[in-house]
């Protein structure tokens, strides 16, 4: 599945900026004695207890609602988890916040309830409470400003009902309308969150003083869109509003599994020229504590902390070079720990910090040694390869966009300094390697498709090379299998209806993303060995196989084809 509605049960709790208000105060909205009246109603017993406990910890603990979760919820019958939600939403207008609490708690209930088969259908039958009881939660939650992930409770609810049974479709039609219609209501509320984020960050663009230029610049330079962070050091220039709108939403999308952008963000808390926490509920999803990255747990001063506050001084223009030295030594302590793989941190983090490194060495003049820093960009280029790669094995992360390209940027910025101040014959060289870079960032981004697309084989001779590419052929079938085992809990739900037997499947496999990955490996390691063989007949075909990117010639020789394709006599300005 793309995420587990238990899951998502849990972070709406916690990124819903009402719960703010509500903790250790009883008296807000009158939430908790509204809660203690609900929990009252008759249909609604078996709860009492948990929902009376609730409102007199006044939310400072969770510990009644997870002793609950641990005794008695599967031992709740299914109609009052159904009735909760009801009287929830029908008590919605009067006090939203208990309403939220009771549909949360039927929620996380009922699903702890099915527990491993909460995703299960049977006979092509989604369980009961699918169309009514997550619908309650995600509806409170909106009520209570947990806008994002209230929509993607809908988004997974609604799926769900989907990938019933195509027969049974029609039953479901009025509890797929109003989640349709809940859906457009929370996504106009969160678009109107974001224009407004975007317009006061726009506003803090402007060279007034105070404001957030050099935050926004590092912002940008995180997300990998350096030219653009580029522009932003010309003193006058300001962004456009569309751009402000598309970073404050690639932002709000990397955030929870990045911890850089997260704490460039929070640097801008509690300071003018905007007030961000006026912003609720993006402000909540922005401040919310995320397991990212188990370095900013363990350490007194959280590193993405350090790079965040580091960036934006360099951008501003006030870093010291003994500044600039302590974060290298911090960083290079750091990375010690990584390679040692005594912590295990994601890679665009590490690409990133490196990166920063760099750039303050090049600025204080600490880089010795010639073509040094050719080498470096070159090694970052590789990295970013490998990077994308290795995301490859899990799709259920985010794609990394370019985050991870920042060095490419400089890179190609210094190859074409040199191509300027190349002697004419030498050009060539040049223009070679810029292609070159560009190309293995780009090959590594397709790796996947590369392999299963194998290109059309060169002259083949004897019957040796035939059989080695049909074992080829097969290993490829069984490479595109593991692909689908590593997709699978991404996949819309409807595709679960094909694994209806799937405890004849696991016989034989565990159908599973791990499962994927562990078969990826083994029949590329195959594949290696395989081509190994081939070289010895078919060397052209092999080194296409194992470096797949398109050199100078390859292109030389499209453009050539094209060329000659084209009639002498054609008019390029006629029309088709």
């Amino acid at each position: 599945m793309k995420t587990d509605l238990r899951k998502l049960g849990v972070l709406l709790y916690h990124t819903s900026p009402s719960l703010d208000h509500m903790k250790n105060c009883p008296v807000y909205q009158s939430w908790a004695e509204d809660l203690t009246s609900l929990s009252r109603h008759e249909e609604l017993l078996p709860l009492q207890k948990v929902l009376t406990a609730m409102a007199e910890e006044a939310l400072t603990t969770l510990e009644p609602f997870y002793r609950f979760l641990e005794e008695q919820a599967e031992d709740v019958p299914l109609e009052v988890y159904l009735k909760a939600g009801k009287v929830a939403e029908a008590n919605l207008e009067y006090n939203p916040y208990s309403s939220f609490l009771l549909s949360w708690v039927s929620m996380l209930g009922w699903t702890t309830s099915l527990g491993a088969k909460l995703y299960d259908q049977r006979g092509g039958l989604p369980y009961n409470g699918w169309a009514d009881i997550p619908y309650a939660c995600a509806l409170t939650g909106k009520a209570v400003g947990g806008l994002r992930i209230a929509r993607e409770i809908v988004d997974h609810s609604y799926e769900m009902l989907q990938a019933a049974n195509l027969k049974y479709l029609e039953m479901f039609k009025p509890a797929i309308t109003r989640y349709r219609q809940l859906a457009g209501l929370i996504n106009k509320k969160y678009e109107i969150a974001i224009q407004n984020l975007s317009e006061d960050i726009w506003i803090s663009c402007h060279p007034d003083e105070p404001n957030f230029r050099a935050e926004f610049r590092a912002i940008v330079w995180s997300l990998g869109l350096v030219p653009e962070c580029e522009a932003l050091s010309t003193p006058q220039y300001v962004p456009s509003r569309r751009f402000v709108r598309f970073i404050v939403r690639q932002s709000l999308k990397y955030i929870p599994q990045d911890s850089l952008l997260q704490y460039l963000w929070l640097e801008m808390k509690d300071r003018p020229p905007i007030n961000i926490r006026e912003h609720i509920s993006l402000f909540a999803e922005i401040n919310f504590r995320y397991d990212q990255n188990l370095l900013d747990m363990m350490l007194p001063e959280p590193p993405s902390a350090v790079y965040a506050q580091m960036l934006i001084n360099f951008f501003r223009g006030e870093v010291t070079e003994n500044e600039a030295r302590k974060y290298i030594d911090m960083w290079s302590g750091m990375y010690g720990a990584i390679k040692a793989s005594v912590v295990n941190v994601e890679r665009s983090v590490n690409i990133r910090m490196d990166l920063l490194c760099f750039l303050l060495a090049r600025e204080f003049g600490m880089i010795s040694g010639e073509g040094y820093e050719h080498q470096y960009l070159d090694w970052q280029k590789e990295m970013a390869s490998y990077a994308i790669e290795l995301n490859l094995l899990y799709p259920e992360r985010l794609e990394l966009g370019a985050k991870v390209n920042t060095a490419l940027f400089y890179l190609l910025d210094s190859e074409f300094r040199e191509y300027a101040k190349a002697r004419p014959d030498s050009k060539a060289s040049g223009f070679e390697r810029v292609l070159e870079a560009i190309e293995e960032v780009r090959a590594s981004s397709l790796s996947y498709w590369m392999r299963v697309a194998p290109p059309i084989p060169f002259k083949v001779e004897g019957r040796k090379a035939q059989s080695l590419l049909q074992n080829e052929s097969n290993l490829l079938r069984g490479l595109r299998g593991a692909y689908f085992l590593m997709l699978y809990p991404i996949l819309p739900l409807h595709f679960h209806r094909y694994v209806a037997d799937q405890n004849v499947l696991n016989q034989r496999f565990e159908f599973s993303a791990k499962e994927g990955r562990r078969l990826y490996k083994e029949l590329m390691s195959q594949l290696d060995a395989l081509y190994d063989e081939l070289d010895e007949v078919v060397p052209r075909y092999t080194e296409k196989r194992r470096k797949p990117m398109a050199t100078l010639l390859d292109l030389s020789r499209a453009i050539r084809s094209h060329r000659e394709s084209i009639p002498n006599n054609f008019d390029p300005t006629s029309p088709i």
